[in-house]
């Protein structure tokens, strides 16, 4: 499934609707994740009412929030190491939080790149051009059945197209991209499939 985001004003996105960014809709007894190097950043929300329409690779619940938040330690190797995914079924008092700002990068860091917008999701396939190691032409022809069939800013389930460790053992769970940035969590998919997200993989590429 891929996603294109829109800016709007954080009070155009009804409360736990899918969006990008901006303020984290939540539970009022949660605690926000805090790291070594100061609080995660909210980088979008899923609702699966909103993914209905769409053929997706497990049977995901009809209901509920998928919430992503992404630990910047400064750079790499370290970046996304705390980083932690949430999953609520029971949506029931939810309400739009305060952000606990990250301030390292300036006190208008939020403004500028957290920004809220919300989420047009369509269909999208692909197809890793790591399944064919060895042979030239079909690889060829995974990259260009991506560039037509998985080619959007975000990218949600299906088989990690950049991190090829991980084929045949995790399910991307999204792939979160602004300008040459990627940001991308994956799970094992026996994990995926039991609803846990405590053992999720995080990388950041610059694509």
């Amino acid at each position: 499934m891929l996603g294109e985001t829109e800016p709007v004003d954080e009070s155009e996105i009804a409360v736990c609707r899918s969006k990008f960014c901006g303020a984290p809709d939540l539970p009022p007894d949660f605690a926000w994740p805090m790291t070594k190097d100061g609080p995660c950043w909210f980088l979008g929300q899923l609702n699966f009412r909103d993914l209905a329409q769409f053929q997706l690779p497990h049977n995901l619940p009809e209901t509920g929030l998928l919430s992503f938040f992404y630990h910047d330690a400064g750079g790499y190797p370290d970046d996304g190491a705390e980083s932690v995914v949430f999953y609520f079924d029971d949506l029931t008092g939810f309400q739009r939080a305060k952000i606990v700002r990250d301030t390292r990068w300036g006190d208008d860091f939020h403004e500028r790149h957290l920004y809220p917008r919300q989420f047009s999701f369509c269909q999208g396939y692909s197809l890793p051009e790591a399944l064919f190691p060895i042979d030239s032409e079909l690889s060829e022809f995974a990259f260009k059945f991506n560039c037509n069939h998985a080619n959007g800013p975000h990218q949600f389930f299906g088989i990690p197209l950049y991190d090829w460790e991980l084929l045949g053992t995790y399910q991307m769970l999204a792939s979160f991209g602004e300008c040459d940035d990627r940001i991308i969590f994956s799970l094992p998919e026996q994990d995926l499939l039991a609803l846990d997200f405590k053992h999720i993989e995080v990388d950041y590429l610059c694509t």
